[in-house]
């Protein structure tokens, strides 16, 4: 910094010295020259000597003015770099933290009945120490009667009376893990008190109650983004309801009245399909015909419709070559509908759809588009049939050991060593494996009796998380890695049985992926947009919101397979 200062000062310095040298030079060309006195001659060789006479000139009061405007600027400017320097730093302040304590209820005294007087506490009466005979005799005394409060305290000698036993408290919801901005858990899709009540039922389906879901939800990863997603897409299923009960897949936008379309059209084939999916969704959430709710009505008017539709021998199906999709769908729905409510009707529907799938099983194991007798084992339809299989024999319904065993040796077959699964043995795309097929035949793997430490079930975990988790961008490319709603389904369902951290993760990435697809413009607004592949072409709209809806109810829908082995 000297340094610096010692530069200025010697420009400085120089400056005035060339303004001194030029007021010099300027006088000096004004002094008129001197004339010698007369008489004298000059001579042309001599110079004229010159006398030169010094002034002292005083400066100007511009160059006065420069000077101190000067003087002032670097006082001003050291001043301020000398307070810098020496400025003191100001502490850092401390953070603040918060930190929640919970405190335990305090116990609150029992409550006193009508009538009633205060009486002592029988705490005091052990705590008094009973008296000590005298060790010298002592003269007797004139007895006296004993106060009042002796009296009292003598006759009052009974034994406490037991405590009332206190009620079960409700779980406690309060370290609920959710997202920012997220609803409570109580204002989604089954408003406490109404839909689906506190009591269900045990068994597979014990989570959908009003309390179980709380905590099933709390314990597997659910929260309240994912109940809001699910309270949304049966808002728009229930707004688009026919008459009857059922769904169209193909004509559902005439329920758009006085809004613009909602575009998505799927096929007349798959009516009854997709009808039973929108069904399982509001079965899943825990709304059925015999509990007050806000869907108490479209789901019995929805459940009606199923059982209308079975003809005499049992099946569900419309006219077409893939009619076994709708039949295992309707089956798993009234499975469902008859394990919740225990209606009779249900049950004789539910028997009688299950003979005719015991009759249309192929010679393999599996089952096929039609109940022909092909040979043709499809893993896609018998993965549907293998839910509503466990479905029913859940619900009390037996299920033979022979369909039981052929679907097992099926399954063997269909689930390679390689942790992959074969989509056909003969006909259409026979030997095709694909990712929607691993997620097929571990999830048939494991609700036929199979483990998930087996060799073949870690290496399907492996294929569904490391190597083909769900990507929005993925749909688009159906033929390459196999990426649809489906396959997220039939994955997180395999995966949430499989549990642990494996789960954790797969639900980290569902949740990232499948929440922002979901559609937020008034009258669309719940509802998932179809694939653009035949998939999305065959079920439109009313398929893709049911079943991004039952994927996203997986946290209490069933419960996990490997909590009942453990127990």
């Amino acid at each position: 910094m000297s340094r610096s200062f010692k530069i200025l000062f010697e420009r400085e310095r120089e400056f005035f010295s060339r303004l001194f040298s030029s007021l010099k030079r300027s006088e000096l060309k004004r002094r008129p020259s001197r004339r010698p006195p007369r008489g004298q001659r000059r001579s042309p060789n001599l110079v004229p000597l010159q006398q030169i006479s010094f002034r002292r000139r005083y400066p100007k009061l511009t160059s006065l003015l420069a000077m101190s405007v000067s003087i002032v600027f670097h006082l001003t400017v050291g001043l301020l770099l000398i307070t810098w320097l020496f400025e003191k730093p100001t502490p850092p302040q401390p953070r603040e933290f918060i930190v929640s304590i919970r405190l335990a209820p305090k116990k609150l005294p029992p409550e006193k009945k009508p009538g009633e007087t205060d009486k002592p506490q029988p705490v005091e009466q052990k705590k008094k120490e009973p008296e000590k005979p005298a060790e010298k005799p002592v003269k007797p005394r004139p007895q006296k009667k004993p106060p009042v409060k002796e009296i009292a305290r003598v006759e009052k000698k009974a034994p406490p009376k037991p405590k009332p036993k206190r009620e079960k408290s409700r779980p406690d919801t309060r370290s609920l893990r959710q997202f920012r901005k997220a609803p409570p858990l109580g204002l989604g899709a089954s408003p406490p008190g109404l839909a689906g009540g506190s009591k269900i039922g045990g068994g597979a389906l014990g989570s959908r109650g009003r309390d179980a879901k709380l905590v099933a939800l709390q314990r597997y990863g659910g929260n309240g983004r994912t109940e809001n997603a699910v309270d949304m897409g049966l808002r728009w299923l229930a707004a688009h309801q026919d008459s009857d009960g059922g769904w169209d897949a193909k004509d559902y936008q005439r329920h758009c009245r006085n809004h613009p379309k909602c575009k998505g059209q799927g096929l007349v084939e798959f009516d009854l399909g997709t009808s039973a999916l929108a069904t399982l969704a509001f079965l899943g959430s825990g709304h059925s015909p015999n509990k007050e709710g806000p869907y108490r009505r479209h789901v019995t008017k929805a459940l009606q419709n199923l059982v209308d539709a079975q003809s005499g021998i049992g099946n569900f199906h419309p006219a077409g070559d893939k009619y076994f999709y709708n039949h295992a769908l309707v089956t798993l729905a009234i499975a469902e509908a008859y394990a919740m409510t225990r209606d009779p009707e249900y049950k004789d529907s539910l028997k009688s759809a299950l003979e005719y799938t015991f009759s249309s099983q192929q010679p393999g194991g599996g089952w096929d588009y039609t109940s022909a007798k092909t040979g043709r084992n499809d893993l896609s339809i018998t993965g549907w049939q293998v839910m509503a299989l466990r479905a029913a024999e859940k619900a009390g319904i037996p299920i033979p050991a022979k369909i039981r065993q052929n679907v097992s040796h099926f399954i063997n077959r269909a689930f390679t060593r390689g942790g992959y699964g074969i989509y056909a043995n003969i006909g259409t795309e026979a030997g095709r494996k694909g990712a929607n097929m691993v997620a097929v035949a571990l999830l048939s793997h494991l609700y036929s009796g199979g483990i998930s430490a087996d060799s073949r079930a870690r290496k399907a975990i492996s294929h569904l998380v490391q190597g083909n988790p769900p990507e929005g961008k993925k749909l688009v490319n159906w033929e390459l890695n196999y990426q649809s709603y489906y396959y997220w389904y039939a994955a997180t369902l395999a995966l949430f049985n499989v549990g642990g951290k494996t789960w954790e993760a797969w639900n980290t990435l569902l949740q990232r992926t499948t929440l922002p697809l979901q559609r937020r413009e008034a009258h669309i607004s719940g509802s998932w947009d179809p694939e653009p592949s035949w998939i999305g072409r065959s079920g439109g709209r009313i398929y893709s919101t049911a079943i991004n809806v039952l994927t996203l109810e997986v946290y209490y829908r069933y419960r996990p397979v490997f909590t009942s082995r453990k127990s």
